[in-house]
């Protein structure tokens, strides 16, 4: 296979390696290349360029190097599933395709998974809350911030912290009328599950974002959303968890704007005149 020899390239000479390492960063841009252009985007020469051809296409000729070298790079990204790691001999191209592929299969995983008995009352819990109260450490409480800000631009009034002393003073402080979010990649987080015991004494409604519902936190929610998530998989599990908890919180806010349109409607074009007023100054 052609791929294979080029990701083998230790055999080329170094002209030969500069035009391999166009070849798999870019292999889509060579489909209407002649010779001469590939030459001159790999800051070599025609004669480099067939010399090359020549050794990984047995002398077929460029057109056919071109259309079996393509096809291979298509394969490969066909029968890339999500559950391949990313590993040392990928091309740029390969990671385009598999990094989509691996996103589009979670945000669709995860609408399947979805309750919509579950997501109703959540939908209520929201609207009615005076106040939404996130608690999440790490990553989650990075994850989270964009869109916690903007259900504080669909009237929402939020709380969110980025110390553990803030966020345990918050719990012991929460009330009924509240509702708290909680995001956890394990459901075993020693302190959630602290601030997540004071939440319930409370009687604040809590809704959980995490991977299993028989999890320690699991088991604390009011309402649970799954969170598809592949802690085995370093980078590919990050992937996975951060796309699944971006989506679930776009639908949140999606339920939030739908809800109260009108007043949301109102809040944004007072923003913007005032936004517009400042910067005119």
């Amino acid at each position: 296979m052609i791929l294979e020899q080029l990701q083998n390239a230790k055999n080329f000479s170094e002209s030969e390696q500069t035009i391999i390492r166009y070849l798999l960063n870019a292999p889509e841009t060579i489909l209407d290349f002649s010779i001469k252009d590939l030459a001159k985007v790999s800051y070599t020469s025609p004669s480099t360029v067939i010399r090359l051809v020549n050794k990984l296409n047995n002398k077929k000729g460029f057109s056919h190097f071109k259309a079996t070298f393509f096809n291979e790079i298509n394969s490969l990204a066909a029968h890339a599933t999500p559950a391949t790691a990313i590993n040392i001999n990928e091309t740029n191209y390969s990671i385009i395709n598999k990094v989509a592929n691996l996103e589009i299969e979670t945000i669709e995983k995860t609408r399947l998974s979805i309750n919509y008995t579950t997501i109703a009352n959540v939908s209520k819990l929201l609207n009615s809350s005076t106040q939404i109260e996130f608690f999440g450490f790490d990553d989650n409480l990075h994850l989270v911030k964009t869109y916690l800000y903007r259900m504080m631009a669909l009237g929402k009034q939020v709380s969110i912290h980025d110390s553990a002393n803030a966020q345990y003073y918050q719990a012991i402080q929460s009330s009924s009328k509240a509702v708290a979010i909680i995001m956890s990649r394990t459901g075993e987080n020693r302190r959630l599950v602290e601030i997540g015991t004071h939440l319930k004494e409370r009687h604040t409604p809590i809704i959980m974002l995490t991977p299993s519902h028989d999890s320690t936190l699991g088991q604390l929610a009011t309402e649970w959303i799954e969170i598809q998530s592949d802690v085995h998989r370093e980078s590919i599990g990050n992937i996975v968890y951060d796309t699944c908890c971006q989506y679930i919180l776009n639908v949140l806010c999606g339920i939030l704007y739908s809800n109260n349109y009108e007043n949301n409607k109102s809040i944004l074009q007072t923003y913007k005149k005032n936004v517009k007023h400042m910067l005119l100054k």
